[in-house]
């Protein structure tokens, strides 16, 4: 009950006030809920690459969770989680046991999306200019 009361009070206030960021016509929070819906799957994936990142850092070089958990912020923090990925890999593949190609979409899902696109659209579709 406390929940829909504040959902009403943050509808009331911001929605209705600012249409253009929470959906087409006043009041409309479809957008809002899919913005909410996209930040909760990227701070799962977060999370399942975090502790992927944690096992195959045990795994592979002795680590503790601790040293694991800086390694990982200082990897992503500088925008070096091309270094994170292999890691992430092992970790899912090797400790996890999943299937080859899942742990690639896990440590990896920027390059497995942008491979499908090119692949279904082709090079020049995809850099043409429109």
């Amino acid at each position: 009950m406390l929940l829909a009361k504040i959902w009403f009070q943050f509808d009331r206030k911001y929605c209705r006030n600012y249409p253009q960021f929470f959906g087409k016509e006043k009041g409309g929070t479809m957008s809002l809920l899919g913005l909410l819906a996209f930040w909760l799957f990227i701070l799962f994936a977060a999370a399942l690459q975090w502790t992927a990142f944690h096992d195959g850092m045990e795994l592979w070089f002795g680590l503790s969770i601790s040293m694991a958990t800086v390694a990982f912020a200082i990897f992503y923090l500088f925008g070096l989680s091309i270094f994170a990925a292999p890691v992430v890999f092992y970790g899912a593949y090797v400790a996890w046991g999943w299937p080859w190609y899942q742990a690639v979409l896990l440590a990896a899902p920027a390059v497995v999306i942008t491979s499908i696109l090119l692949r279904f659209r082709g090079i020049k579709g995809v850099f043409s200019r429109v």
